[in-house]
């Protein structure tokens, strides 16, 4: 009987132990921010100096399309009538990244 009872409490000492992710979480960018969906303020740069934030358009470019991505992303689970919204959404940034791009290489 002493090497079962010896196996069932290691058994329950490795369970008792916090998983690495437990332990080291990280955080990943799944859902959509309050700026995602009211936009980046890049809109507005169309009647002044861009800035040097705002200069590299293929990096607005992907971020464009990472919104869209995460639009696309939260319209899977999310009700139909919502659905909608978000995938004009998505459409919309793709649009946008693409513009973007376009302005990069020309």
């Amino acid at each position: 009987m002493l090497p079962y009872s010896t196996l069932i409490i290691a058994a329950a000492l490795v369970n008792a132990a916090p998983s690495s992710a437990a332990i080291h979480p990280t955080s990943r960018n799944i859902g959509f921010s309050e700026g995602d969906l009211s936009g980046s303020g890049k809109e507005m740069a169309r009647g002044r100096q861009r800035s040097a934030i705002d200069r590299d358009d293929r990096g607005s470019s992907r971020s464009w399309l990472e919104m869209a991505a995460r639009a696309r992303n939260l319209a899977q689970w999310i009700d139909p009538e919502h659905r909608a919204v978000l995938l004009k959404l998505a459409d919309e940034y793709e649009a946008r990244a693409r513009r973007a791009a376009d302005k990069a290489s020309g």
